[in-house]
């Protein structure tokens, strides 16, 4: 609906709530249990059912762009329900592919040893740093393009897309900048260990690579769902994800020994190739003739 500023509202209150639990459950602090591991998972889920609520509270009393009455009797309509399934299922799949690559690329770099495995994760957690422009850049194409076709205006659609690219590119070579060039110094907040840092920050200069393609496909791939084409993105994952992260993964670590940063040239090859794929799908504009 184009209202992206209430869900932004109610994480900041999530967010806050789960600093706050994580304070007083984990170590137990101003009398509260120590609950450890099980504290953090506690705070967290309550902080996500706060959030839930919140979004439901809403949606229920009138006050947003969407509206659900518990008046109205809810009659099935099973033309509206395979809609509904057939534009979800390719995205559960592809998740569930994500899930799974995600599995397989870090059982393969975990047989590496500790201090590769740390160094890995180190680079993984600041990774995922920048998947936070992609995805909102990609959200705010799937919300543009869905809203312009919805008027009719495939044109509209279309330049929101490459101007949501071009804007989360600039982003995507900064971060990539930072990464490349700051890397060992973001590396040593994590750790002391001079090993792991080193490890950490070549690692992160693949990353710096990998931003650009990264960014590119988050966001063509969210126009196209805001299309319904989501298959699209299905396929992409199952060619980059399961046929080469996974494929390359094994080969660079285990035949051609090149180690950690094997696994990185894995994830490299295959953010560029699923950026080619969404790119020229979305550059082939069978998108706009889709059918939700």
């Amino acid at each position: 609906a184009g209202d992206t500023k209430t869900p932004m509202r109610f994480n900041i209150i999530a967010n806050i709530f789960n600093v706050i639990g994580n304070y007083l459950l984990i170590n137990g602090n101003f009398g509260f249990p120590a609950w450890g591991v099980f504290g953090a998972a506690f705070a967290t889920s309550l902080s996500r059912l706060i959030s839930c609520g919140l979004s439901l509270y809403v949606i229920f009393q009138g006050k947003s762009l969407l509206h659900i009455s518990l008046r109205d009797r809810f009659v099935p309509r099973w033309d509206l329900i395979s809609r509904v399934f057939r534009v979800g299922l390719p995205s559960l799949l592809e998740q569930l592919l994500m899930r799974f690559g995600n599995i397989v690329f870090t059982k393969t770099v975990s047989g590496l040893g500790m201090a590769t495995y740390a160094a890995h994760q180190i680079g993984m957690n600041i990774q995922s740093l920048s998947f936070t422009p992609g995805h909102g850049f990609g959200m705010a194409a799937t919300s543009l393009v869905g809203r312009s076709l919805g008027e009719k205006r495939p044109d509209n659609a279309e330049k929101y897309g490459w101007q949501t690219r071009q804007v989360g590119q600039y982003v995507a070579v900064t971060m990539g900048l930072v990464f490349f060039f700051g890397g060992r110094y973001i590396a040593s907040l994590y750790t002391d260990d001079p090993d792991v840092i080193q490890t950490a920050a070549l690692v992160l200069k693949v990353a710096a690579f990998i931003q650009p393609f990264q960014s590119s496909q988050f966001i063509l791939a969210g126009a196209l769902r805001g299309a319904g084409d989501t298959r699209w993105p299905l396929i992409s994952t199952f060619i980059g994800v399961a046929g080469i992260r996974v494929v390359l993964a094994l080969l660079f670590i285990n035949v051609m020994q090149l180690g950690v940063i094997g696994a990185w040239y894995a994830l490299l090859v295959d953010q560029f190739t699923r950026s080619l794929v969404i790119y020229f799908r979305y550059n082939s504009k069978h998108w706009q003739k889709a059918q939700v």
